[in-house]
């Protein structure tokens, strides 16, 4: 079986750590003892050091979607799809794909991406109620998958790409 950065089931299996190994295993980085600006250097030394073939960020989102694509469109990440619409007052989020189509994520985005997205628990102004997730096709057999569950840290994932049947 080959898996994709678009298999959005086992995705969900996997951030839902509802999937064990030999599929995927994680790796759990706490950051409690970090100020802000030095959560979001070290997330971004991980996230760019990672060499990738194509990749792909899921957000899921309590927010007015209009402030997301704003941003998107400010770092010309025209390449994205609602999955599912926001409803207000709901527990459920949206959820919102963005397609990486060039070889290296912009680090300018990333940064102000983390910002509003750690910026929810520093009660920052300008934040963003979201849960990111960067998907990574590394081109050899192996995705690399991270949730950015909030401002205390990260999960990353490795999966392989290639399952046999047993």
């Amino acid at each position: 079986m080959e898996i994709s950065i678009y298999n959005d089931d086992l995705l969900k299996k996997v951030f839902n750590r509802k999937i064990k190994r030999p599929v995927a295993y994680c790796v759990a980085s706490f950051m409690d003892h970090l100020s802000m600006k030095n959560k979001i250097d070290y997330t971004i030394r991980r996230l760019t050091e990672i060499q990738f073939q194509h990749a792909r960020i899921i957000i899921e989102y309590w927010n007015d979607l209009e402030k997301i694509i704003e941003l998107l469109k400010r770092f010309e990440l025209s390449d994205y799809k609602i999955i599912l619409p926001y409803k207000r007052n709901r527990i459920k989020p949206g959820v919102l794909s963005v397609n990486i189509n060039t070889k290296h994520i912009n680090q300018d985005f990333l940064k102000i991406l983390l910002k509003r997205h750690f910026g929810y628990d520093f009660s920052y102004s300008n934040r963003l109620e979201i849960t990111p997730y960067m998907i990574f096709d590394t081109g050899i057999n192996e995705i690399i998958a991270f949730k950015l569950y909030d401002d205390r840290g990260y999960y990353e994932y490795h999966i392989l790409k290639r399952i046999s049947k047993s």
